[in-house]
C-alpha cells in the first residue's frame, strides 16, 4: 500500500500545472500575494504589508490538527508520519575555524547573494513542515511562477521571486540556473574539468574536486540546499551553483530547492529543511501569537558535520599535534590546512598539480590457488597413508 502511495505522489508531482488544484480548497482559506516585497530589504520583509488579524491564535501541537484537503495530501501525510525530521545540518564551528576555510566560504556565499540564507539558526517544527510539504505546489503561468502552500490551515500564494527573498537570497539573484549557460558561459563539461581531473559523469564525486573551499561548499550544498541520500555526490544543479560562486554571479537555488522538497515526501533521507519552513512562516507573519511545537536542540535532531565525517569519506586526515590535512585519494599530494594560498579568489587555477599514485602490487593468491599448490605438493610426495589400527585386546 505504501508503495502505491509513493507512486501516486510521484505522478502527482510530475504535473507541471496545478490550475485545478486551488479549487479543491475551502472558501474560508486565505490567499495572500506578496509581490510588493520585491524592492525592500530583508529587515523590512519580516513584516508583511497585508494586514492580518492580530488576536487570532494559531495552534499546531499535534498531527491531528493538520487539515487534509484531498487524497494526495492524505497519502503524503501518511508517508511523512514515517519519516525522520531534524534541524538543518551545519558544520561544527570549531572544526570549520580550524580548517581556515570559514571566511573564504563566507566570501563565496556573499558573492552569490546567499549571505542571509546561509545563517540558518531557526528552530524546526516537524508538524509545521509536514503541513507545508503536503500542500506545497508550484504553478507556472507564462513568465510568472507562483508557490502555493498552507500554514496553520491558511492558504498562501507567493511569487517565486518573493519566496526566494523569504528564504534569504538576494533580491537581484537570477531565479533560473539555466541562465548561467545562456548568459554566463556555463558548460558542465568544461567546468568539471576546471575543478577536477576526473571525467564528467552522472555521479560526480565531491572528493574529485581539488580546491579546498569548493570542496567544502559542495559538501554544504549537499547537506543544506539539496539534502539528499548520498552527500558524497555533487549533483548537476550544485555544479551550477559552484560555478556561480566562483564567477561572482548572483543566482538563487529556489527552483531546485522546491523540487528537492517535493521529492522528500517519498524519499528516504531525513527531512531537515524544517528550519527553513520556520523562516518562511516568520516572513509571512504567521508565528505571531502562534502555539506550535518545535523540535528540541539536541544531537538527535541537529546533525553537525566535523572532521570524522570527512575522514570517513577519505577527504581529510588528522596529523601530529592535531593538524589536519586535505586528502586526494589516488594522488600523491596532501594539503595541510589552513592554506591561505589556495583561497578561492586568489588562485590562478582551481586544480592542483598532482600525479596519480601507481597501484600497489598485491598478492592475488586465493583459496583456489592455495588448494592447487597443496595438490601439486601431494603429487610430488605421493599419496598420504594412514597407520594401520592398533590391535585391540579382549
Amino acid at each position: 500500500m505504501i508503495g502505491k502511495a509513493k507512486e501516486r505522489i510521484k505522478r502527482a508531482l510530475s504535473k507541471s500545472s496545478r490550475s485545478s488544484w486551488s479549487s479543491s480548497y475551502s472558501r474560508d482559506t486565505m490567499s495572500v500575494d506578496y509581490g510588493h516585497h520585491t524592492n525592500v530589504s530583508r529587515d523590512e520583509e519580516e513584516t508583511p504589508a497585508v494586514p492580518r488579524p492580530r488576536l487570532r491564535i494559531r495552534v499546531l501541537t499535534m498531527v491531528e490538527q493538520i487539515a487534509v484537503k484531498n487524497d494526495y495530501e492524505w497519502e503524503a501525510l501518511e508517508l511523512l508520519k514515517k519519516q525522520n525530521f531534524g534541524h538543518a545540518k551545519r558544520f561544527e564551528t570549531r572544526f570549520l575555524i580550524k580548517t581556515g576555510l570559514k571566511q573564504d566560504m563566507n566570501n563565496a556565499l556573499t558573492a552569490v547573494g546567499w549571505e542571509n540564507f546561509a545563517d540558518i539558526v531557526e528552530p524546526g517544527s516537524q508538524l509545521l513542515t509536514m503541513e507545508f510539504l503536503i500542500s506545497l505546489a508550484i504553478e507556472e503561468t507564462g513568465a510568472e511562477t507562483k508557490v502555493y502552500f498552507r500554514l496553520f490551515n491558511e492558504q498562501f500564494v507567493i511569487k517565486l521571486k518573493d519566496f526566494s527573498i523569504a528564504l534569504g537570497f538576494h533580491k537581484r539573484c537570477i531565479l533560473d540556473p539555466n541562465e548561467l549557460a545562456k548568459k554566463h558561459r556555463y558548460d558542465r563539461n568544461s567546468w568539471w574539468s576546471a575543478i577536477s581531473n576526473e571525467p564528467v559523469s552522472s555521479k560526480n564525486s565531491i572528493v574529485s574536486i581539488h580546491n579546498p573551499t569548493l570542496r567544502f561548499l559542495a559538501k554544504w550544498l549537499a547537506m543544506v540546499v539539496h539534502p539528499h541520500a548520498d552527500p558524497r555526490l555533487c549533483s548537476l544543479p550544485e555544479l551550477q551553483y559552484l560555478y556561480a560562486m566562483a564567477k561572482h554571479i548572483r543566482c538563487s537555488p529556489v527552483r531546485t530547492m522546491l523540487t528537492y522538497w517535493q521529492k522528500m515526501i517519498s524519499g528516504k533521507s531525513p527531512i531537515d529543511m524544517t528550519s527553513l519552513v520556520t523562516r518562511i512562516a516568520r516572513y509571512i507573519g504567521v508565528l505571531e501569537n502562534a502555539e506550535v511545537t518545535f523540535m528540541p536542540e539536541t544531537e538527535a535532531f541537529r546533525y553537525e558535520v566535523g572532521l570524522e565525517h570527512f575522514m570517513q569519506g577519505h577527504m581529510m586526515r588528522e596529523g601530529p599535534g592535531n593538524s589536519i590535512f586535505m586528502c586526494y585519494p589516488g594522488y600523491d599530494r596532501e594539503i595541510k590546512l589552513p592554506c591561505p594560498s589556495l583561497s578561492l579568489y586568489s588562485v590562478n587555477s582551481l586544480t592542483l598539480q598532482m600525479e596519480k599514485k601507481e597501484p600497489s602490487r598485491r598478492s592475488v593468491a586465493g583459496p583456489q590457488t592455495r588448494s592447487r599448490a597443496r595438490q601439486n605438493q601431494q603429487a610430488r610426495v605421493g599419496p598420504s597413508s594412514q597407520a594401520p589400527p592398533a590391535p585391540t585386546t579382549a
